[in-house]
Order: structure tokens, then sequence, then C-alpha cells
């Protein structure tokens, strides 16, 4: 199948991405932040679509890949499942462990995640502030005014797939160690570029599109007098 490119909006992409990772079987508000992440993926001109599918049809083989166990440790929190962890799951999981006070200062690890990427958008989608999220050859920085910072050896790594072990250190230090080997990209010098793509979309992959339509379309039922009363659709009468 030749592979080109069509134009989506952010709305479309919260509406197809919600309900294709629904359709794999995630819990509709895990699959909301999903739809998030992936939103705050493309709004860094990059096409995420791609990486979404991947994860989503991980997730469909592998539903034990969405099962996280935790330990706790004097200062670290580890993130581990029976085998990949889905970025579907441990982005929220893990962000939700970095809002808590009782962790900020704390490293959080999470073993064998299936797209790390992922899990560092699901930080800038939650709102995130003061952290550095870190895995081979890739740093990403949120500072208290919620400046983010890439540090990368190349841009194509962002999207490389795991499994690997990502760490979150919840407290950024006046002084941030970044390896010579890694190139910064500053998102406030693209604030303007953010603007634009949340404003007009992106392209994106349109074989990777319509594999998420295609995941999509597992919610949906056929229409009939009975699906109707079921509550499918928007009602017999409309009052809106």
């Amino acid at each position: 199948m030749t592979s080109g490119s069509k134009h989506v909006s952010m709305g479309e992409i919260e509406f197809i991405v919600t309900r294709a990772a629904f359709g794999v079987g995630a819990p509709f508000g895990i699959a909301e932040d999903f739809a998030e992440t992936i939103q705050a993926a493309a709004r860094f001109g990059i096409d995420p679509t791609p990486a979404a599918l991947a994860c989503l049809k991980h997730l469909d083989r592998e539903p034990e890949s969405g099962q996280l166990s935790v330990a706790e440790y004097d200062t670290e929190v580890i993130l581990s499942g029976p085998g990949r962890l889905s970025a579907i799951f441990a982005g929220p999981t893990l962000s939700d462990f970095g809002h808590l006070p009782q962790f900020r200062g704390i490293k959080i690890t999470a073993l064998n995640v299936d797209y790390p990427f992922l899990v560092a958008t699901s930080f800038v989608s939650s709102q995130m502030k003061s952290c550095i999220i870190e895995w081979p050859n890739v740093q990403v920085i949120l500072d208290e005014q919620r400046a983010i910072q890439l540090n990368v050896t190349d841009e194509d790594q962002l999207q490389t797939p795991g499994p690997v072990n990502l760490s979150i250190q919840t407290t950024v230090t006046d002084t941030i160690a970044c390896s010579d080997k890694l190139c910064g990209i500053n998102a406030a010098t693209k604030e303007v570029e953010f603007k634009r793509i949340a404003y007009d979309g992106i392209m994106v992959d349109t074989n990777a599109w319509a594999g998420l339509e295609e995941l999509f379309n597992r919610c949906l039922v056929p229409s009939s007098e009975l699906s109707l009363l079921a509550g499918a659709g928007a009602g017999l009468v409309d009052l809106d």
C-alpha cells in the first residue's frame, strides 16, 4: 500500500485516538489521557500517529502490558509489569505519581516501556512542572515555568520504540547536567509554531490514520431501532 499524508486537526486527533484506545480495551478515561498525549506530541511538529497506532496494536495483542506493579523504596518508585509496559497506561500513572507531594524529589523508574516519548508527552499534557525525564540518548526537562527543553542526539530517536527503562526525577535543580552528545531543542523558541499547530493541525501518515480509524470502528454498532433503544447514537428524541 502506498503511503501518503493527510491534514488532520487537533480535534480529529482527540476524537479518533480516544475511541481507538477504547476500541482496544483501554478504559475511557485512560483513552482520553492517551489522546491528550498524542495531541501534545503533535504540537512538537512530529507526526505521532505511527507511534500511537503501534502502541495501540501492542496493547491489543498483549493486554497484560497495561498491568502495572509498583514497588516503593526510600528514594525510588519502580513501575514494572509482566512484559513491556504500555505507554497508554504508564504515562498517566507516572504523571499521577509526579503530581503527588510525597513523591517530590523521588526518582521514579518505569521498566521496559514500549514508547518512551509518549510517556514524556503525557507529562507535558498533564501540566507537570519541575521534572527531568530520561531514557538512553534522550532527556526531556520541564521547569517550574513549564518551559520544555528536549536534549537528544538525534530527533528521530524521539519516536524510536523500546522497550527501554525510563526514569523521572521529580525535582529540577538549578544546574542541570546534560551530556555533551545531546543537542538541545528549547520549546520556548517554538511557541509560535506550537500555537500554529494547535490551530491549524498537522499532516499525518495516511496508513497510520487509517489504522487508527479501523480501531475506532470497533466502538461502532450497527444502526437499528434496538441499538437506539440500548443507548447508541443521539437518541430517539433530540431535546438539545
